[in-house]
C-alpha cells in the first residue's frame, strides 16, 4: 500500500520543526553562554589535574590535553609580556 503524500509532508514539516526547535535550544544565548561556562570549567579541572599528574584522565581523542597546553601557553604569553611591560618602565 502507496503513503499518501499529504502524510509525508505533514511527517516532514513535524520533523522540521523539531529539527529548527532543537536549534534555536543550541544557539541560544543562554544555552551558549551556559556551554562556555561548562567548557571553561573543566578546562580549569584539566589544568589543575595535568599540572599535577602530568596527565588528563578521560581524555580520549586529546582535545583536553591540547586546550590545557594553549591555555597554559596564553597564560604563560600573559605573564611575559606584563614582566617586559614592567622591565621597560
Amino acid at each position: 500500500m502507496s503513503r499518501n503524500p499529504s502524510d509525508d509532508a505533514a511527517e516532514a514539516r513535524e520533523e522540521l520543526a523539531s529539527l529548527v526547535d532543537e536549534l534555536m535550544t543550541r544557539l541560544s544565548p543562554s544555552s551558549l553562554a551556559a556551554q562556555a561556562g561548562d567548557t571553561a570549567r573543566q578546562t580549569g579541572e584539566d589544568i589543575k589535574e595535568f599540572v599535577t599528574t602530568r596527565d588528563i584522565s578521560g581524555d580520549t581523542d586529546g582535545s583536553r590535553a591540547r586546550n590545557v597546553k594553549i591555555a597554559l601557553g596564553a597564560g604563560a604569553a600573559v605573564v611575559g609580556l606584563i614582566a617586559l611591560k614592567i622591565i621597560r618602565k
